[in-house]
């Protein structure tokens, strides 16, 4: 939070969900706060710089409606989560077998064992087919 952002950085404020829940929170935890401060703290006229969470509050531009922010939140949050959903759906269907990874999937057969079979070859370990499941032989590792 700054009271002096630069201008470029403000609009990416927006899309920070931290910014909403701030903005959610703050005046719930300020709002009957009180500040006191030493005399050499003190402004010329006698007064604190800030003596309540109201002061804060307006300082920092965060006396705002708690509903609206929240329901910013939750659309950022959401919008968040579904672009994070669409780009590993992309990547699934579009990216899988591209790149060395992809190309080792291809060789190895694929599915869900495919790292496994990968790193157990490079260690010079035969696998045998079992059902679902696979066993282990030429491994001398645990001798």
């Amino acid at each position: 939070m700054s009271i002096n952002m630069p201008s470029f950085l403000q609009g990416v404020n927006y899309l920070s969900p931290l910014r909403y829940a701030i903005r959610n929170l703050a005046p719930y935890s300020l709002h009957a706060i009180h500040f006191t401060c030493n005399d050499a703290q003190r402004l010329p006229n006698g007064s604190c710089p800030i003596e309540n969470g109201e002061q804060v509050l307006d300082l920092y531009k965060l006396n705002t409606d708690a509903l609206k922010n929240l329901l910013a939140l939750g659309a950022c949050t959401l919008i968040y989560r579904l672009f994070a959903y669409a780009l590993l759906k992309a990547m699934r269907m579009h990216w899988g077998t591209v790149g060395w990874s992809g190309r080792m999937r291809k060789v190895l057969g694929g599915g869900r064992w495919a790292r496994v079979r990968m790193i157990l070859q490079s260690h010079g370990i035969n696998k045998v087919h079992m059902g679902g499941f696979f066993a282990i032989s030429g491994f001398s590792g645990w001798e």
